[in-house]
């Protein structure tokens, strides 16, 4: 998540909103790796398309407490379901089968509706974690 207030290193609720040219925010399953937790995080790191920056964090959420959260809060109907988008091996990167889209979230800026589906995306968090491992 890039959308980290550079103050007080805290997420902001627009890092979960889709960003321009994109069909929505990435995602990943946890439960395609094995556990423990730390060996399914590093699966998920190791497999990424993009380069984290250095004060990125990852968020941890409950896919169907999120849905239903955004679903029953939002100011406006919001229909965000996880959809899983496994991604094949490509030049150069790995495949990723615990890939997955949040469809039907807003975009960045488009208005008080959509920060508040970030902010709903917010009160989901069941940790943070920083994207660049120690």
């Amino acid at each position: 998540m890039k959308d980290v207030d550079k103050d007080n290193n805290a997420v902001n609720g627009s890092g979960f909103l889709t960003r321009s040219g994109e069909d929505g925010p990435s995602s990943n399953w946890i439960e395609c790796f094995p556990a423990p937790f730390a060996n399914q995080l590093a699966e998920i790191r190791s497999r990424k398309r993009f380069r984290y920056e250095k004060r990125g964090k990852l968020a941890q959420l409950n896919v169907s407490e999120t849905e239903r959260h955004i679903r029953d809060n939002a100011a406006v109907a919001a229909d965000v379901q996880f959809v899983h988008d496994p991604y094949e091996a490509e030049a150069g990167y790995p495949a990723d089968p615990s890939h997955a889209l949040a469809t039907g979230v807003p975009e960045i800026g488009a208005g008080p509706e959509a920060e508040l589906i970030g902010d709903l995306f917010l009160d989901c968090i069941l940790e943070i974690i920083d994207a660049v491992a120690d």
